[in-house]
């Protein structure tokens, strides 16, 4: 199975399939090749699915991206004051941007962190992303308590996980490089 390399100051190893199909293995610069050719064939079955899969995409134009994150700033904001609000957590701030590597995030100083192109996903999966970001106001980790706390306020959970899953690269993918 051909596969690239990049070498960089990372820690870890991990894997990435790009939007024209070829597999990239992000390494650390001190990473043996056999590392690396072990890790790559330990994952095989999810590289061989994921290239199974791909579908190119077209990059969105620059006037799309405006367009996505201004509406983007002004729903988004309001559906993590709604989810607040049910679970019982502040936050600090919300910020949107077009992000190829996340959905979400949310930092220990409370800032929520959301992809613009949450807007675009059907709905339930765009909440399922609030909840989850929201429950770490709790739990600032993925431990058993917070997945109970997710599943308690999103009975969906695993359903919007899978679509995400399914979908990812339709979506992330109109996000150019570089942005």
């Amino acid at each position: 199975m051909p596969y690239r390399v990049i070498r960089s100051d990372r820690r870890t190893l991990s894997l990435q399939i790009t939007r024209e199909g070829e597999v990239l293995v992000r390494a650390p610069r001190r990473a043996t090749n056999a590392s690396i050719e072990a890790f790559v064939q330990q994952h095989r079955v999810w590289i061989e699915r994921r290239l199974a899969s791909h579908v190119e995409v077209e990059p969105m134009s620059e006037e799309e991206r405006t367009e996505l994150l201004t509406k983007a700033k002004s729903i988004l904001p309001e559906r993590v004051a709604y989810w607040a609000a049910i679970l019982q957590v502040e936050y600090s701030r919300v910020s949107v941007r077009l992000q190829r590597t996340r959905w979400g995030s949310c930092g220990a100083n409370g800032a929520i962190s959301l992809n613009a192109l949450l807007i675009t996903v059907p709905a339930f999966v765009c909440d399922y992303v609030l909840v989850h970001e929201l429950c770490h106001r709790c739990e600032l980790n993925h431990s058993r308590n917070f997945w109970k706390r997710v599943y308690e306020v999103f009975p969906r959970a695993d359903e919007a996980r899978a679509w995400l899953k399914a979908h990812e690269q339709e979506y992330i993918g109109r996000i150019p490089h570089g942005t």
